[in-house]
């Protein structure tokens, strides 16, 4: 990995690209019991910061993702702190996927079960 230095003025805008981790994997119903696979799409991201102080990594919650539900590009937006926006250049891209779940067999299998009188 290439580290880039750059000067970071507080108060003014600062771009930062950020890494995106997954965290709480252990708590998701789908990834514990069901054994799903997780889908990263984006490793990290552009943000604008106001801020003296930011986060030095977003961190996704695993527990908001299902199979049906994932986490979009404009999801991020609400997990950004305050002071803290996504680059410009994702504007067009809100609806793509940071974070997906495949539904497995055996979830299939389990929403389908019918019980027989």
């Amino acid at each position: 990995r290439k580290v880039h230095f750059q000067r970071y003025i507080p108060g003014r805008p600062n771009l930062l690209t950020l890494p995106v981790e997954v965290v709480a994997e252990d708590k998701n119903h789908y990834m514990r019991e069901f054994d799903s696979d997780v889908y990263q799409h984006i490793d990290s991201i552009d943000v604008w910061c106001f801020n003296e102080t930011f986060v030095p990594v977003i961190e996704i919650d695993a527990r908001l993702v299902t199979p049906r539900k994932c986490i979009k590009i404009a999801d991020l937006e609400d997990l950004l702190p305050e002071g803290m926006y996504l680059h410009r250049k994702y504007d067009s891209m809100r609806h793509l996927s940071i974070l997906t779940i495949s539904e497995t067999w055996n979830q299939i299998l389990a929403s389908t079960k019918t019980t027989t009188v």
